[in-house]
């Protein structure tokens, strides 16, 4: 029986099958309800003369769906991908070896994650859903020890696009639709003190980063806004318009000096700001033609590079140089790989997650800044077809058993 025991997900690694023996010839496989992580690397030897394999209770939670956005817990490496799907879906991700290890689903009216943010020392992470359909915008704390929802606030018909922590994680801001900076506080998720009122101009923040005192709401409005917001007492204390034509924000990270604000234009900018001045530095970098929408952004602060997903088919990432903000390189995903929404750094490796059906988790080394891999978060069996013959023979054909429709795919 296949538990996931072993430090890999490979057939083979004796440790992950609960006699901690990998299946000989003859041998009847199990793959039941004992672990959530994938097989992969069977072998043609193995597979061509087992007695059988059943498959019965299966975790499988199935979706796996339009991946929007991502944090990443890089002390214990797990990345933690938000799906666009009613109710949301969190997938965890060892970021070891890009495979899924286990998946919660929110609850009912809990739909559609569009932010997120972590607070690695305290243990939890916190996922905004989109209101509609009859169901109000939540944020939802989950418990990373245990996997498991602790609790959520409501903020009643509106959607909470930006989450940013405050540096000792006991308050989390939000910018919501309307307009609105809430203060909540995390250790029972209710709000905290009064709601600040944006400034006409500055509504529908989606994007957010913070320093030690002060947290940056990057505003969807023509031209693009940032708001400086004081964490102590959730006031307003400055703003920067961007220039002309400079429009709708979508991404941030921040080095702890300046922020770099990435733009849904066609093709994308990124807005280099002084957080202490408010004031922004260096010219605005504008990616090539086929890179439009910044709609995810990652940073590797040690290494002064920052990192911007596209929303293309198939998508792309830009390297940016944060010294001067001028563009580094690029690379493009595999077909079917479009639309980063979410980007996050774990050691040398980026993993950008795809909004796709399946979404998946691929992985791009910082080094030699090249796509290494990649990992579909839907859960499917692949087997091949004489796999599950008792006499197969002759070259092997790669089959896609879908676990949610129970379709058999062939061309894997």
């Amino acid at each position: 029986t296949w538990d996931g025991g072993g430090a890999d997900s490979n057939w083979a690694t004796a440790a992950n099958w609960s006699a901690d023996t990998a299946p000989v010839v003859g041998d009847d496989v199990v793959f039941n309800s004992t672990s959530y992580k994938p097989a992969v690397g069977v072998s043609d030897t193995v597979t061509d003369d087992l007695n059988s394999i059943t498959m019965s209770g299966l975790n499988w939670d199935g979706g796996g769906n339009l991946i929007r956005t991502s944090v990443v817990d890089t002390t214990n490496h797990f990345i933690y991908y938000g799906t666009y799907e009613s109710p949301a879906r969190i997938i965890k991700v060892n970021a070891a070896t890009n495979q899924p290890v286990a998946v919660l689903s929110l609850n009912t009216g809990e739909n559609k994650a569009i932010s997120s943010a972590i607070d690695i020392t305290n243990g939890f992470a916190y996922f905004g859903t989109e209101q509609g359909g009859g169901a109000n915008g939540y944020a939802v704390k989950i418990a990373l020890s245990t996997f498991t929802r602790n609790a959520s606030y409501s903020f009643s018909g509106n959607n909470p696009w930006a989450l940013v922590l405050s540096p000792n994680g006991a308050y989390i801001f939000a910018g919501v639709s309307s307009g609105h900076i809430r203060k909540i506080q995390t250790s029972d998720m209710t709000l905290y003190g009064s709601i600040l009122t944006l400034n006409a101009g500055e509504n529908d923040p989606r994007a957010a980063v913070a320093d030690a005192t002060h947290a940056y709401f990057l505003s969807y409005t023509a031209p693009a806004v940032v708001v400086k917001v004081q964490m102590s007492d959730n006031t307003r204390t400055g703003a920067l318009a961007f220039a002309s034509g400079e429009n709708y924000g979508y991404s941030a990270v921040t080095d702890g000096t300046y922020g770099y604000f990435g733009l849904n234009l066609n093709p994308a900018r990124v807005v280099k700001v002084n957080l202490s001045t408010m004031t922004t530095s260096d010219a605005t970098l504008t990616f090539n033609a086929n890179e439009g929408v910044a709609s995810s952004a990652a940073i590797d602060v040690a290494n002064g590079f920052a990192y911007f997903g596209t929303g293309t088919s198939a998508g792309r990432i830009v390297k940016v140089q944060t010294s001067n903000n001028t563009r580094s390189n690029a690379i493009t995903l595999s077909s079917g790989e479009n639309i980063i929404w979410a980007l996050g750094i774990d050691s040398t490796n980026l993993f950008a997650g795809t909004y796709t059906s399946y979404g998946r988790s691929v992985q791009v080394n910082l080094t030699s800044f090249t796509r290494t891999g990649a990992q579909e978060m839907g859960y499917s069996l692949y087997l091949q077809k004489h796999a599950i013959s008792s006499s197969g023979t002759g070259a092997a054909n790669n089959y896609r058993w879908d676990l949610e429709t129970m379709t058999v795919n062939s061309g894997y």
